[in-house]
């Protein structure tokens, strides 16, 4: 999946998710007036922008595990997840589903 990381390597990590048929360019500017406060990380879903599409079709709870194991893979601990449409519909998913990896949520 491709992504891209801003700010700083400590403090509260932030995940921007794009809204459905855009790309993490989306959330760009609002996630770089966030970089003093810590990493901020903007995704494009599998499928969207310069990520590969998913193996077969998938629903927001299949984007949600996939963001998951991104963000255990990634060791970011808990993560304030701002997501817009999509992005927060696969938010509201992953915060039931892994509740354990979400700190706070921002629903645009």
């Amino acid at each position: 999946m491709h992504f891209i990381k801003l700010g700083k390597t400590d403090g509260q990590a932030m995940i921007w998710a794009h809204g459905w048929g855009q790309n993490h360019q989306a959330m760009l500017a609002l996630a770089q007036s966030f970089e003093t406060s810590g990493p901020q990380v903007l995704v494009d879903f599998p499928g969207f922008g310069a990520s590969p599409p998913p193996p077969s079709d998938w629903g927001t709870e299949d984007y949600a595990d996939h963001m998951a194991g991104f963000i255990r893979q990634q060791g970011m601990g808990k993560i304030i997840w701002v997501g817009h449409s999509f992005g927060g519909r696969v938010g509201v998913q992953l915060a039931a589903r892994h509740p354990d990896l979400i700190s706070g949520m921002v629903l645009i």
